[in-house]
């Protein structure tokens, strides 16, 4: 009994299921997992074999985005190259389970989810141990510590609990366990981690690209691996085959992206994603020391990319200070685990540095920082209760102040997020708030005005689609903008605008529909069915005027215009011609 309660697979799947379990009832079905749910169903076509092809929202195939700008379910400003098609079949078939017991229950799918979240955990915590090794220098302490860091971490919600990024957990469930095979192999003589380790390799590069981390970690461990070089080259020879077989057909089936800048593809933008790696780099790691008070917790101040650089440089800086008196002092054994551990966390950003900034960038490089800050924390700990030095006061109330964030701090965000989404769901079920766009008919024509909640306006698309409701003729969001919005008309077809608070691409997030080396330029027009655009003016940040030609005249009862207004749309009458409509 003594024994398991030291156990930091216990521990960590304890801390998993304090956290998560109360959200699993609380789930519902919203952004990417509608387009899936289409997909399977057959609603919602997309290259490929269904429901294998669940994360191909394009191929980049001219055609296919021809349509959809056409249609409205891409954006009107969507780049005419643009594509995100990736290979996760393992993932996309974990989700088709789920659709096969579960069809449309939410439940199933957030419980599934958390069953994938606790096994990462648990792999984490075996792997810690595994890694730490047996030694009576804090192994046991620290491999709970390193469990429980992670399973509290702020940004984990999403991924457990957001049904189309779960394959994340996929993907880094298996690539632990590769992980964990090889050391087992390689440390302990443990013959099946010889085969083992790829097969899981393996399942985890079919779960999703993340695969590529874990395969990182296993060449690192070869790099520091105390035996001569001849063998350890032997040994990383099954991981650097599995690893070019992948990359081979990856690259070969045009998987990838392309005609955007929020995932970026550094075999089709080498450059835009070496300019974007450094500051991406610093938040990534800002989020895992700084937790739920990181970058992205702050982002609403605007920081300027040298504070936020300047922020990261000082995260990266404080997990220094607390593991690197740590490895000097400490076994040989222990250097070395602590150094592939480094190498390893350093390697796992890389793949971070082609999504989109966001605390979930930042998830899979916790895997190997919550072990590495575990280190710290506990021997900032020790040095404070042997030595009582200036050094090591300073080291102990940094490790107290991370303590608080990563201990308290946000585990308390978990918790207390609870109560007011279960009130939010307990009073839309008692009174259903209507979307506003009830009154749609198959021929009209639904136009958006502002950007209000732009992906609201994106995903509702789709979601229609999968209720079987009416889907319009076409569906025109004029702007993405959040700003202000000064629309005048010159005559009985036309709608001027004006963006005074600066250009529609303010908002990084639209980046991930269109490229900055293909921006909107002034004069540039685009001609959908019914609808020309044209740019009148445009500045860094994209149009800041715009005019709309419509094919009628905007009192046609085919069209129907929404504003977006309190959660919901509200129909709004255009404005007279010579007049102004200003929407905030």
């Amino acid at each position: 009994m003594k024994r398991a309660l030291r156990s930091p697979i216990l521990w960590g799947v304890l801390a998993a299921t304090l956290v998560a379990a109360p959200h699993v009832p609380l789930y519902r079905f919203v952004a990417s997992d509608l387009l899936q749910l289409g997909i399977i169903e057959g609603t919602i076509e997309r290259p490929g074999v269904a429901p294998l092809n669940l994360f191909t929202f394009s191929d980049g195939s001219a055609e296919l985005n021809r349509a959809a700008i056409a249609s409205g379910e891409f954006p009107w400003f969507t780049d005419p190259g643009w594509k995100m098609d990736f290979f996760r079949p393992l993932a996309s078939l974990s989700t088709a389970v789920c659709h096969a017991l579960f069809g449309r229950d939410p439940f199933g799918y957030a419980l599934v989810g958390l069953l994938w979240y606790l096994a990462l955990v648990a792999s984490l915590a075996a792997l810690a141990r595994q890694a730490l090794g047996r030694e009576d220098d804090g192994s046991g302490p620290i491999a709970c510590l390193s469990a429980v860091l992670f399973a509290f971490a702020t940004r984990n919600v999403a991924t457990f609990l957001y049904n189309a990024a779960r394959w994340v957990l996929v993907a880094s469930t298996f690539g632990l366990v590769a992980v964990l095979a090889h050391l087992r192999w390689r440390r302990n003589g443990w013959t099946p981690g010889r085969w083992l380790a790829p097969l899981a390799l393996c399942l985890s590069l079919l779960g999703g690209e993340s695969g590529l981390v874990f395969a990182g970690f296993i060449l690192a461990w070869e790099l520091v691996a105390p035996e001569e070089p001849r063998e350890r080259v032997r040994a990383a020879l099954p991981t650097v085959l599995v690893v070019a077989l992948y990359l081979g057909f990856y690259v070969a089936n045009g998987y990838g992206t392309a005609g955007q800048d929020a995932y970026l593809n550094p075999a089709d933008a080498p450059w835009a994603f070496l300019v974007a790696a450094p500051l991406r780099a610093f938040s990534v790691v800002s989020e895992m020391v700084f937790g739920a008070v990181s970058l992205f917790s702050l982002s609403s101040l605007g920081l300027s990319a040298l504070l936020q650089s300047a922020i990261g440089v000082g995260a990266l800086a404080v997990l220094a200070l607390l593991v690197v008196p740590v490895a000097r002092g400490a076994s040989r054994d222990r250097r070395r685990v602590t150094l592939w551990l480094a190498l390893g966390t350093a390697g796992s950003l890389v793949p971070a540095l082609a999504s989109v900034p966001g605390y979930r960038a930042a998830i899979v490089p916790f895997l190997g920082g919550s072990v590495l800050l575990a280190i710290g924390l506990y021997g900032a700990w020790r040095r404070w209760r042997t030595r009582r030095s200036a050094f090591a006061w300073l080291t102990a109330l940094v490790a107290l102040a991370l303590g608080v964030i990563h201990l308290g701090y946000s585990p308390y965000l978990w918790l207390a997020s609870v109560g007011p989404t279960r009130a939010y769901l307990e009073a839309e079920e008692a009174s259903p708030q209507t979307s506003g766009l009830e009154e749609i008919e198959a021929g009209d024509t639904a136009v958006f005005l502002d950007g209000g909640w732009f992906i609201q306006t994106y995903y509702e698309y789709n979601e229609r689609r999968i209720h079987d409701q009416v889907i319009p003729a076409a569906w025109r969001q004029l702007s993405a903008s959040s700003g202000e919005h000064r629309y005048t008309r010159p005559d009985e077809r036309t709608l001027d605008l004006e963006l005074p608070d600066g250009g529609m691409f303010r908002d990084e997030f639209l980046y991930a529909f269109r490229t900055r080396r293909r921006p909107l330029a002034t004069g540039d027009t685009v001609e959908l069915p019914g609808l020309l655009i044209e740019i009148l003016a445009s500045g860094p940040d994209g149009p800041t005027r715009l005019r709309y030609r419509f094919e009628h005249p905007l009192e046609d009862p085919r069209y129907r215009f929404y504003r977006w207004q309190k959660g919901a749309f509200v129909a709004e009458e255009p404005p007279a011609i010579g007049s102004r409509l200003t929407l905030p």
